[in-house]
């Protein structure tokens, strides 16, 4: 998408003082503007100490509107992460994540607050309903999850994790999925391989709750019935009129 010149004036500056002033929590790996598009934009944030991310990288994918920074960049986690906020297949924060952008934040700042979610997840506005009830009901299993993903995904840890491998395997060898499916189906069935396997097998159970699009088909469905009824209402008249 093609920037507007107080977005690329913006961006250039936020940029050079990234690169100016680096920081080890948040930085710039790559970007690339060629006739005022951004083509790349790739960031990593450090996993916060104290927290079941510490030790990692994670790759984050920015991507800004063309009106920034009237509007907020969208960040994307390129690394798989098991975390409430953020979507564990698509890599998307939750949509409430982007309510308190203002003009005098920065790209950093944004990467910042996402930093800050990895030592304190918001609970009551989740991207995955799953993720949070695991959290709350079943921290032990949530961290054991989180730390293998880092694990596989981070190369985060040296810790082996033989029964885990050993559960993905397994269900690869059925031939219902791949190895990135197995462990997904896993960590939402809690490491019950049968329960994974069902999910794998019969109805899909294992869709991200994407908020967003949630709410525009709530929307959309809201108006269309709007649509709907006064038709209907419309034809009965019709009806009525020619009895």
């Amino acid at each position: 998408m093609a920037l507007s010149d107080t977005a690329i004036s913006r961006l250039l500056v936020e940029l050079t003082n990234m690169t100016k002033e680096p920081d080890e929590n948040v930085r710039v790996v790559f970007w690339d503007m060629i006739e005022n598009r951004v083509e790349t934009l790739t960031v990593t944030i450090a996993g916060p100490a104290g927290s079941v991310y510490k030790d990692a990288d994670f790759l984050l994918d920015v991507k800004l509107p063309e009106n920034y920074p009237q509007r907020p960049p969208n960040l994307r986690f390129l690394t798989k992460i098991w975390h409430p906020n953020i979507c564990p297949v698509t890599g998307r924060l939750y949509p409430g994540f982007y309510s308190t952008w203002c003009e005098c934040m920065t790209i950093k700042t944004l990467l910042g607050s996402a930093r800050g979610l990895l030592s304190s997840p918001l609970l009551g506005d989740s991207a995955n309903a799953i993720l949070a009830y695991q959290f709350v009901s079943n921290r032990d299993q949530f961290d054991l999850t989180a730390r293998y993903w880092l694990h596989v995904y981070a190369n985060a840890t040296s810790t082996a994790y033989t029964e885990m491998d050993s559960k993905v395997a397994q269900l690869i060898e059925t031939g219902c999925c791949d190895e990135t499916s197995a462990r997904d189906a896993l960590a939402f069935a809690e490491w019950d391989i049968e329960r994974a396997f069902e999910n794998l097998c019969g109805s899909p159970q294992l869709e991200d709750l994407d908020q967003e699009l949630a709410i525009q088909q709530a929307i959309a469905f809201k108006d269309n019935l709007g649509d709907t009824l006064s038709s209907i209402m419309k034809c009965l008249c019709t009806v009525k009129r020619k009895s």
